[in-house]
């Protein structure tokens, strides 16, 4: 007898990962109680959403997308948040941007 576990279909693995966001259970207790694999499980538990479930404060800003290409663009990291502008911006007004993110931390 094979020691791997059968092969399950979407629906299947979609019945399971809805019993597993249905119940208490942590992750590790369910996959041995089911006697999935855990990489396995996981693989499939984020299959449609490719981040695991965070709780994400809303900031209160709007992304906006300018319409340009990636070459007429700098990418301002500040304070954690990541700001494409467009080269032919302002840098003063980058700067700006910036303190404002700053003080807004």
């Amino acid at each position: 007898m094979s020691s791997r576990n059968p092969r399950r279909s979407a629906t299947q693995w979609a019945a399971i990962i809805a019993e597993y966001q249905a119940g208490a259970e942590d992750e590790a207790a369910f996959c041995r109680r089911h006697q999935l694999n855990r990489l396995t499980f996981r693989k499939h538990k984020y299959a449609n959403n490719k981040t695991p479930r965070q709780t994400v404060k809303p900031s209160g800003f709007k992304e906006v997308r300018l319409p340009i290409t990636p070459r007429e663009c700098i990418t301002v990291h500040a304070h954690g948040v990541r700001v494409d502008v467009p080269v032919s911006m302002d840098m003063i007004a980058v700067a700006q941007l910036v303190k404002t993110l700053q003080h807004e931390r």
